[in-house]
């Protein structure tokens, strides 16, 4: 029998009541003014409340001690939630199917939920404002799901999204500066924004990149990547079509590339007034298409093409724009030495425009430099084969056989028939306008002899002039033909006239013959002889013979004597008998030149023992213009050399029909020496 107090059983115990045993009690006790109790063991699983809340309220910590590793809160008999040991992770979960785990908060008075971790889209996490860290790690859940990549989300939940508004930023701050002007302010900032407003059917935004100068109030835009995937750099609002645009400012110059050693830089730039591409190192720079290099600039500023090992050049010097193949004009290397060098220089005359030219040069050899072959001067003179330009025109000097002017027929109709032109070089003033060939003001023309073949090529050489009065589209006339038997006529063109006398003109056949003819037998001359002192001799021809006319009118004459001693001047000449060395078995009468030139020195050319000195002139290149000629024919003012290479001798001559009147003069002395004897 227990007593509670002055009670028994069935009664209630007002008083203390001191069990020092085992209480045990078959129904439930009620203590409706608490228990005090050291420790509380329980057999059952249920600790029951009909009504109202429980309040455990402890001095110290509460621990709760499960050895499931589970605490389990529920609604009724619906599992809500947990928290457990996740063999040795301390785990909070959320029980109900596709529920969300919420962390709510007081703010300001108002209930907030600060984060929400959404359940149903695998744990998704909602904060309600800022998330501070000092360092963030998204990586995947499982690294057997390669799929699944790790998302930041920014999900801007307004229903209305109008044109640049912000959809979401990452900022970059520095609160914990505490001083400048610049604390506490943004440093940096990522951010998306709408390009125009968002609906159903667009949602067009753009990404920006954001940084502060140093002690600014707030950052500036410095990159944006448009919705059209156009890459802007300090420029926001660029409308073309640039896939990279770059803005210059004060600060950025353009788009800099920079070695692994920062040694070279390279430059993409726009100051305003020009485009420029450079780099800050003696590097060349290469273009590429198809991974293959098609063109470079090297460190001089010459300009390479094709490649790096067959290549041209193009460049200039501040006068000379060259252009060149293989060899590098500023260090004079060949790309590929089992080319040729060929080179065009443009010369500016380096402020004196009367020195400007163009130059084309060429080499007959591999990896040898090229030596001028052709320049057009200022004045549009044109120079082939020399480097010396004339005043004005064409000239072409040819230094070793077969080079000169080539005018070739091609063969578009098959080979050339009899009488047909192969070429014609025509020469024509602004009074011809039609400028052609038919009707040009003199032209030289080569014509057919035969019909061409593989086997025979006779061709004539045809020249034409305009006489005086001949007006414009006129042909001109045939006044000199050299036909393929190397006959030279002039006047007529048919050798059977010339012989015969039918027709006036005259020829030099192959033979070296000339022959000249007047279609008339009376007295007609052939040839007129002049000097500076006007005509002084003719060729003429009669009905039968043949006149070389030398002047003798006595209104040329004057001083004219006609009693001098012609006998004593005769008899100081030596004829002689003899042969000239290069004809040694004909034997001749006849004077030496040199022992009548003081007896009847008008009979006489030349000087006794009389040389000339020949060598070779050469132009200011060091090229050959000619061989075997005198000092005199050199040039030395345009920059021409002479060199002796022999002396050879200059025979005299002698005209002995000058001895006539010394002759006559002496028979006449004779006479009358004869006619006195004969008294």
């Amino acid at each position: 029998m227990a007593y509670i107090g002055n009670k028994v059983d069935g009664g209630l115990a007002d008083g203390n009541a001191v069990v020092s045993g085992t209480l045990n009690v078959s129904n439930a006790v009620t203590a409706n003014g608490g228990i005090g109790v050291d420790n509380i063991t329980i057999d059952g699983t249920e600790i029951d409340l009909s009504s109202g809340d429980l309040t455990i309220d402890v001095a110290g910590d509460l621990v709760v001690n499960a050895d499931g590793g589970n605490l389990v809160f529920q609604d009724d008999t619906d599992n809500i939630g947990e928290l457990a040991n996740h063999s040795g992770d301390f785990g909070v979960n959320a029980l109900g199917q596709d529920k969300h785990l919420l962390f709510k908060g007081n703010d300001g008075g108002s209930t907030i939920t600060a984060l929400d971790l959404d359940m149903e889209n695998a744990g998704a996490a909602t904060f309600n404002s800022t998330v501070t860290a000092s360092t963030m790690t998204l990586s995947r859940s499982s690294s057997n799901s390669p799929n699944v990549e790790p998302v930041l989300l920014f999900d801007n939940i307004d229903s209305v999204i109008g044109a640049n508004e912000n959809i979401g930023s990452i900022r970059f701050t520095t609160s914990g500066e505490s001083s400048g002007s610049d604390a506490n302010l943004e440093s940096g900032r990522i951010a998306c924004f709408s390009e125009s407003g968002h609906g159903s059917t667009t949602n067009a935004s753009a990404l920006a990149f954001y940084t502060a100068s140093s002690e600014a109030a707030s950052s500036n835009e410095r990159i944006r990547i448009d919705s059209s995937g156009h890459v802007l750099i300090n420029n926001t609002a660029y409308s073309a079509n640039g896939t990279l645009v770059v803005q210059q400012t004060a600060d950025s110059k353009g788009v800099a590339i920079i070695d692994s050693g920062a040694a070279n830089t390279f430059f993409l730039e726009n100051d305003g007034t020009i485009n420029k591409i450079r780099n800050n190192a003696s590097v060349p720079m290469a273009f590429e298409t198809a991974n293959t290099e098609r063109m470079r600039i090297g460190s001089s500023g010459e300009i390479q093409i094709g490649g790096t090992t067959n290549a041209g050049f193009i460049d200039f010097d501040g006068s000379n724009l060259q252009f060149n193949t293989q060899r590098n004009p500023n260090t004079g290397t060949f790309v590929n030495t089992g080319r040729a060098h060929t080179s065009i220089t443009m010369f500016d005359g380096n402020g004196t425009a009367a020195n400007s030219y163009i130059r084309f040069m060429t080499t007959n050899a591999n990896n040898t430099g090229a030596t001028e072959r052709m320049r057009i001067g200022s004045a549009g003179d044109v120079s082939i084969g020399t480097s010396i330009s004339p005043p004005v025109g064409l000239t072409i000097t040819a230094d070793e056989d077969n080079h000169g002017v080539n005018l070739t027929r091609l063969a578009d109709s098959g080979n050339p028939s009899d009488d047909e032109e192969l070429g014609s070089y025509a020469f024509n003033s602004n009074a011809e306008a039609s400028n052609s060939l038919a009707s040009a003001e003199a032209k030289i023309v080569a014509r057919c002899s035969q019909d061409h073949s593989g086997s025979v090529a006779g061709t004539d050489l045809e020249f034409y002039v305009k006489p005086n009065g001949t007006g414009p589209g006129s042909a001109p006339t045939k006044v000199h033909c050299m036909d393929n038997a190397r006959n030279s006529y002039w006047g007529s063109f048919v050798a059977g006239n010339i012989t015969s006398g039918n027709s006036s003109g005259f020829y030099f056949d192959s033979a070296g013959t000339m022959r000249s003819s007047r279609a008339t037998s009376s007295n007609s001359l052939h040839w007129y002889i002049y000097n500076s002192n006007g005509n002084v001799g003719s060729v003429s021809t009669n009905g039968s013979s043949t006149a070389f006319n030398t002047s003798s009118d006595y209104r040329l004459k004057e001083n004219v004597v006609t009693d001098w001693d012609a006998t004593s001047r005769l008899k100081q000449l030596k004829p002689s008998r003899f042969n000239f060395k290069a004809d040694k078995d004909t034997t001749v009468d006849g004077f030496l030149a040199h022992e009548v030139s003081s007896i009847v020195p008008e009979a006489i050319t030349g000087t006794k023992d009389e040389t000339v000195d020949l060598g070779t002139i050469k132009n200011k290149d060091g090229n050959i213009v000619e061989e075997d000629a005198p000092e005199s024919k050199a040039d030395k003012g345009e920059g021409q050399t002479w060199t002796k290479t022999k002396t050879e001798n200059v025979y005299q001559s002698i005209d002995q029909s000058k001895l006539v009147p010394l002759l006559v003069k002496t028979i006449q002395e004779l006479e009358a020496r004869i006619a006195k004897l004969e008294e």
